[in-house]
């Protein structure tokens, strides 16, 4: 999945989002934020990973795990914000058609 950039008049995505392999003994998937940048138009992306998504029990909920010295623009965190809504969501239907 990618992000959108800063600027509505240049949209440039940047913002990638990659599920990991579940861990041994977990429920819930962790998924990792990374941006790329490009060496040229058909060149390779250079990756740099910015944070993870992962399940927090006491908050019952998937949340946000920046990296230390990452920083943020509103764009992103309104991607981010959006993809939690989703994953959020999704889980729990899936817990109320098991509990059917």
């Amino acid at each position: 999945m990618l992000a959108g950039s800063e600027s509505d008049s240049e949209k440039k995505f940047h913002l990638w989002l990659h599920r990991k392999r579940k861990p041994k003994g977990k429920k819930t998937n962790i998924y990792v934020i990374g941006k790329s940048s490009f060496a040229g138009e058909y060149g390779s992306p250079k990756e740099d990973n910015l944070g993870e998504i992962r399940w927090h029990g006491a908050f019952r909920q998937y949340v946000f795990y920046p990296y230390s010295d990452t920083m943020w623009s509103k764009g992103c965190l309104e991607i981010v914000n959006k993809f939690l809504n989703d994953k959020n969501k999704r889980y729990r239907n899936k817990l109320r058609r098991k509990a059917r």
